[in-house]
């Protein structure tokens, strides 16, 4: 066929596509639901209404200066390096951007913080590997469509470390005849006899297909959707609208498309209506978001009048009774632990039924409503969201007959407990002193009327000291010191008795370092010899143990009980989820054992606490709240939220929190993290604290049984008092 003659039937289906009718107006149709007059709207194009999975590009760029490569598939990526000097080389090929049956992932490792290394390996290899994201998906094998990528290392020369190499990925082969090719490297590059099937060039990896539906259809009846896909696999989810797509509510969530096909049996509304649509949705699994689509053209539904409820009107009655006045004053708060976004709305209708929720994804292309609540309710809880993605929403008011309008949208973003600030170029920050080491207090002499405390000097730049005594009110600072004394003798002790805890600081003109560990010296009291703590006795203890309790748990609850490290609100039940508030009072009593101290409230923000406790964590910096009035005490609290706390926990008692960059962390879920809780959980697993839930998995998205938290903070208390 010419040229000619198919760009004239392109046009021609444009035309057909875009139009009911060549250059005629739409119709004007009564909708009987609405009343209102509604314009029935031309089909949307075909890109808005279907969507397929496509392949993207795998980038490799070069750094001369420092004459190593990396890669990336993501394009934003890819140009803020260029921007920062890399050159782009070009496409090394293709990955899928969603797993299918068959897939694995492509892992990009940095190794000595800058050599990047592409593997199908799901953990790193060695201890300074760092995991930095999956690239995409692959499959083990080649493929129809598929190139074999080759790696090669550069060769390192006399006199040079295993940091200097540099890895080269590409697609390219030089032909020596019709038999003979061989991999195109790089000068001093020698392979590695590593290899990794991707796609040549941009294909479609997954589409979906809805079956065909009748032009009207009759309320009250049964008709199946039947769906087809390129690829096995996944969830689809089948939606229908009757606003021609302005609005989509769920008719199956999650359907199995194990076979690449499938079908749906529908009850179809009993209802009169022109402007109907069904749309089905791809995902890959459960926790993704729909990567395809496909939508039906519009449809009509002709209400079966023997199925139809006549609800009478009285003529009497206004039309805003029938239609109830539409919420306003929306708003959307995320929360800052746990993973919700709370909204808030106002009433304004007494003859609601109801209120309707409608949420859309940042990039979505519809809203969809996700929950309805009752009568007079003015406020919902959304927790089916996702870290970093923004999402908008409305609400209408349910009516008996009609529905309300929409609310004004509200927008919020689930980001986690600690936000990284944007800092200007060239920021540098501050370095702060180290604290001083070997702190002790003792008399002066045998009348108890002065106390030396000294300690060891840090190394690094400082300026001098800064001692510190507890009191009711906190620490208050007594005095200070040069850089050249490492004493100080308090002298000021009228009225004080009991034990007194002291603790040094460093300082550096305007920086002052974390404190050092507190001593503890008693007033007017005989030091008298220790008495040996008492041998557990053996077995369970009956004032203890419910018989819920797991038999490897038995032993580290009682310890942690001896310790004074529970409290009989978690002693008992112990199989179920602890609480925010549970995990606050277990604590602060960690912080409490591990300082000597007994700590004081602060300040009450919350309107649903004031539990003491709570507020001692809020003081100490151990915990925050859900938003700035709201604490959520009886929300579960998770694996990686507890590893926060009991890092803060130690933190405010001035310990050493310090986390090893290099050291082994073998989770194959560590994207799972919140990166406001990476370093937290690293710590807790590299002390000892948290174990992983399988050898590869540590799962920091779970909530923790009462037991398994109250071990916890046993083990951090035994770790941090062992010699």
């Amino acid at each position: 066929m010419k040229k000619w003659k198919i760009l004239a039937l392109i046009c021609v289906l444009l035309i057909t596509t875009a139009s009911p009718a060549f250059g005629g107006s739409p119709p004007v149709i009564i909708d009987p639901i609405t009343v209102d007059p509604i314009l029935t709207l031309p089909l949307m194009p075909l890109f808005i209404n279907e969507k397929s999975v496509s392949t993207i590009p795998l980038y490799r760029l070069y750094n001369s200066s420092a004459e190593i490569h990396t890669y990336t598939s993501l394009a934003g990526e890819k140009n803020d390096l260029i921007a920062d000097g890399w050159t782009n080389e070009g496409i090394v090929a293709y990955l899928s951007p969603v797993k299918l049956p068959g897939y694995i992932g492509l892992h990009r490792y940095k190794v000595f913080g800058s050599i990047t290394i592409l593997s199908t390996s799901p953990s790193s290899m060695l201890p300074w590997y760092t995991h930095t994201g999956i690239m995409g998906y692959i499959l083990d094998d080649s493929f129809t469509g598929s190139v074999a990528v080759h790696e090669s290392s550069r060769a390192i020369e006399e006199g040079e470390g295993p940091w200097d190499s540099d890895y080269y990925y590409g697609s390219h082969y030089v032909s020596l005849g019709p038999l003979i090719t061989f991999p195109d490297i790089p000068t001093g590059y020698n392979l590695t006899g590593n290899f990794l099937d991707m796609w040549e060039s941009a294909s479609i990896v997954q589409s979906v297909s809805l079956g065909s539906i009748p032009s009207n259809l009759t309320g009250g009846t049964k008709r199946g959707i039947g769906w087809t896909t390129k690829a096995r696999g996944g969830l689809v989810t089948l939606m229908y609208s009757s606003d021609n797509g302005e609005t989509w509510y769920t008719i199956a969530e999650d359907l199995s498309n194990a076979s690449g096909s499938g079908s749906y049996l529908w009850s179809v509304p009993n209802i009169t209506n022109s402007k109907m649509k069904i749309r089905i949705l791809w995902k890959a699994e459960a926790s993704a978001s729909a990567t395809a689509w496909d939508t039906s053209p519009t449809f009509s539904i002709t209400a079966d009048p023997g199925g139809i409820i006549f609800i009478p009107i009285d003529p009497g009655i206004s039309i805003l009774t029938i239609k109830p006045a539409a919420p306003t004053n929306l708003s959307a708060n995320a929360g800052i632990i746990t993973k919700e976004i709370n909204l808030y709305w106002t009433d304004n209708s007494a003859t609601e039924t109801g209120f309707s929720i409608e949420r859309k994804t940042e990039g979505g292309i519809a809203f969809i409503e996700i929950a309805t609540v009752d009568i007079n309710e003015t406020e919902y809880t959304d927790t089916a969201i996702a870290s970093t993605v923004k999402y908008t929403y409305r609400v209408k008011a349910l009516g008996a007959i009609m529905n309300s309008g929409y609310s004004n949208t509200a927008e919020a973003t689930y980001t986690g407990l600690i936000v990284d600030p944007m800092l200007p170029d060239g920021f540098v920050f501050p370095e702060f002193p180290d604290p001083p080491t070997n702190v002790s207090a003792a008399f002066t002499d045998g009348s108890q009327t002065e106390v030396l405390i000294s300690w060891t000097p840090p190394s690094g730049d400082y300026t001098g000291f800064k001692v510190e005594r507890l009191s009711g009110m906190g620490w208050i600072e007594l005095g200070n010191t040069t850089e050249d004394d490492y004493d100080f003798v308090d002298v000021d002790l009228d009225g004080l008795t009991g034990e007194i805890s002291y603790r040094v600081k460093t300082y550096d003109g305007a920086l002052t370092s974390s404190p050092s560990y507190p001593v503890v010296i008693t007033l007017d009291e005989e030091p008298a010899e220790p008495e040996p703590e008492p041998e557990p006795e053996p077995g369970p203890d009956p004032d203890i143990f419910d018989g819920t309790q797991s038999g490897w748990a038995e032993a580290e609850i009682l310890e942690a009980y001896n310790n004074g490290l529970t409290y009989p609100g978690v002693m008992y039940d112990y199989g179920r989820f602890i609480t925010r508030e549970e995990f606050c009072t277990i604590a602060v009593k960690l912080y409490e054992k591990l300082t000597g101290t007994t700590a004081t409230p602060g300040v009450d923000p919350f309107e649903d606490t004031d539990n003491p406790d709570i507020l001692k964590a809020y003081k100490l910096g151990i915990v925050n709240g859900i938003s700035a009035t709201q604490f959520a005490p009886s929300n579960n609290i998770t694996r990686q939220e507890m590893c926060v706390m009991i890092y803060r926990a130690l933190d405010a008692a001035g310990f050493d929190t310090s986390v090893d960059p290099l050291a082994a962390f073998p989770f194959t879920d560590y994207a799972d993290i919140a990166s406001w809780a990476i370093n937290e959980v690293k710590f807790c697993y590299q002390n000892s604290i948290m174990n992983g839930t399988s050898p590869t998995t540590i799962d920091p998205l779970l909530n923790t049984p009462r037991e398994q938290a109250i071990v916890l903070i046993g083990r951090t208390y035994n770790s941090f008092t062992s010699p």
